[in-house]
């Protein structure tokens, strides 16, 4: 409590005489008292009752106003007075800003009180803030409840790739990261260009030579270039054929391992169909629970030097070939014309049937008029009809002596 005295001095007696202090003078004035409160949980809701203050006011006296809170340590903090009684009141949590035990655990609220008659009293609360075990909460796209998250992920993405990040924050911990990752699945097979290929080489070709510069370009959508491996599995016979680099590579190239040797009767086989197999279980780069195999097929024609060999029986249609959809049209021309032609002619076959009818008819109805005489059946005068022709010569002004 704090109580103010006021009467004039004089200077030079203050200096002389000091003053003394007046204990108990003004203890009756104005006094006030609080209850004793318990630590406040953090989570506690807006509106709950922190203490109860009462003051005493003396006779002839009358407060001013309310108390009131100042120079709170914070400044800012959740709390307010509100009157309940005549001269009791009480110190209750407000809804902003929120308890938080980790941000502020004991918050420090000087009360004062005045009256009419200049005297005031002070008190001070010390409020302290009890910690409670609070569920962790999801931070940024996850914070709202019940918020969904959509996530597209390549089927072809690596191996530890992290694909999204949830954040999740504890008040009682520090705030803790979660990463989810999506563990591989191998169930793509490598695919390689290209995947047929025809090709003729001499007999006398040096081992170790790329068969006519030719490379296989191959990729796989869930592995590694460097885990490919590649096997020829039928139709290489005396392993004349190989791959260089057989294993660990995405672009080997075709070579030949072992020379030909047709004179001295090793080898008889002029054809060579190659299966190739790529698989992905390089054991040298990675472990594949699961291998997936491509394949590709290679022919090779083996000539010997200086003759040349062509194989007439060798079946080059293709149904992709640009005169394919060329002759079905000429073809389908050709019936259309010859449909026509077929259609005119019974027309014109019709049309005359009916035609010659009625000439025919024309002509019957004539030889009817004529008679018709045999000899010696009957007499009767027949008229002899004579045409002469006169033909009169034109003379044109010239005239040879035939002597």
């Amino acid at each position: 409590m704090v109580c103010e005295l006021y009467w004039p001095v004089d200077s030079e007696a203050v200096k002389l005489n000091p003053p003394v202090e007046i204990e108990n003078s003004c203890l009756t004035l104005l006094s006030m008292t609080f209850e004793k409160s318990d630590p406040v949980p953090e989570n506690a809701p807006a509106h709950t009752v922190v203490t109860n203050i009462t003051v005493v006011v003396p006779p002839l006296h009358s407060l001013i106003g309310d108390p009131a809170i100042v120079n709170a340590n914070p400044l800012v903090h959740p709390f307010v007075i509100t009157s309940a009684d005549t001269n009791r009141w009480q110190l209750i949590t407000r809804a902003s800003p929120k308890l938080d035990f980790e941000t502020v655990s004991l918050y420090t609220l000087p009360i004062l009180v005045r009256d009419n008659k200049g005297s005031s009293a002070s008190q001070t609360i010390f409020v302290r803030i009890a910690d409670v075990n609070e569920p962790p909460v999801f931070t940024g796209a996850l914070a709202q409840p019940g918020q969904a998250v959509e996530i597209y992920v390549a089927e072809n993405i690596l191996r530890n790739t992290g694909i999204f990040t949830v954040t999740v924050k504890d008040p009682e911990e520090a705030p803790l990261k979660v990463t989810v990752d999506i563990e591989e699945e191998n169930d793509e097979a490598p695919e390689c260009k290209p995947s047929t290929y025809k090709t003729t080489i001499l007999d006398s070709v040096v081992p170790g030579t790329n068969v006519n510069s030719f490379v296989l370009n191959c990729h796989d959508r869930d592995s590694v270039p460097t885990a490919m491996r590649f096997q020829i599995v039928s139709g290489n016979e005396n392993t004349h054929f190989g791959f260089d680099p057989s294993r660990g590579s995405s672009s080997p190239k075709l070579i030949v391992k072992t020379p030909f040797d047709f004179e001295g009767g090793v080898d008889v086989q002029h054809q060579y169909h190659l299966v190739v197999h790529i698989i992905d279980d390089n054991v040298h780069d990675a472990t594949v629970s699961k291998p997936r195999t491509g394949t590709v097929l290679i022919d090779i024609s083996v000539q010997k030097k200086g003759l040349t060999v062509v194989y007439k029986s060798v079946n080059t249609f293709s149904s992709d070939d640009w005169y394919i959809p060329f002759i079905f049209a000429l073809m389908a021309i050709m019936s259309v014309g010859l449909v026509t032609c077929w259609c005119y002619l019974i027309w014109r076959c019709a049309h005359c049937d009916k035609t010659c009818f009625k000439k025919q008819a024309k002509t019957s109805k004539a030889i009817n008029r004529i008679k018709t005489y045999k000899p010696g059946t009957q007499k009767e005068t027949v008229e002899v009809t004579m045409e002469t022709t006169s033909i009169e010569t034109v003379f044109d002004g010239e005239a040879k002596d035939p002597a």
